[in-house]
Order: structure tokens, then C-alpha cells, then sequence
């Protein structure tokens, strides 16, 4: 058994100390296990959210794109209703001046 841990523990009031064992080393190697499968759990969390912000972007393009044709079909409307007026104006006109 071999200690390792701070190099001035002894010169200040530190409450780490360690002690290099076969114990520590079976625990130690548990612990790099459980913090793998931890990284390899947010690593995955993290590829489905990059996925779901990509649809989500999609998503978002596509709307806008329908709010740009929406904000341009009022005005369609407005010239189709000025030229119905007109025709509609020039129409009664003409009977007007027919009769």
C-alpha cells in the first residue's frame, strides 16, 4: 500500500488523503464505469435533441414560408377586387351610354 494524495499535507490542513490499494482501485474503476455509461446516456440525450432541433428548424421554415404566402394573398384579393370594381364601373358605364 502506497500513499499518494496532496504533496503539502502536510504543511497545511488539508483533508485529502489517499491511500493507493487494491480497494480503491476496484472502486475507483467502478466509478469510471458508472461516469462512461453517464457520458454515454447525455452523449445520446444530446443526438435526439440535435434531431428534435432539427425538425423543429424545418418546422419553423415551413411556417414562415406559409406566412409569406399568407401576407401575399390579401393583396391579390385587393387587386382582383379593384379590377372587378373597374370592370364592374366600365360594364354599367357602357349600358349607360348604349341605352
Amino acid at each position: 500500500m502506497k500513499f499518494y494524495g496532496c504533496p503539502l499535507w502536510h504543511d497545511t490542513i488539508f483533508d485529502f488523503f489517499k491511500w493507493n490499494s487494491w480497494e480503491n482501485f476496484d472502486v475507483s474503476r467502478f466509478q469510471i464505469i458508472v461516469n462512461e455509461t453517464t457520458i454515454v446516456e447525455i452523449e445520446h440525450e444530446k443526438s435526439s435533441m440535435d434531431e428534435k432541433i432539427k425538425k423543429l428548424q424545418i418546422k419553423k421554415e415551413n411556417v414562415e414560408e406559409e406566412l409569406q404566402e399568407l401576407k401575399f394573398e390579401p393583396s391579390q384579393v385587393r387587386i382582383g377586387l379593384m379590377k372587378s370594381a373597374r370592370n364592374e364601373r366600365n360594364l354599367s358605364m357602357a349600358l349607360l351610354f348604349h341605352m
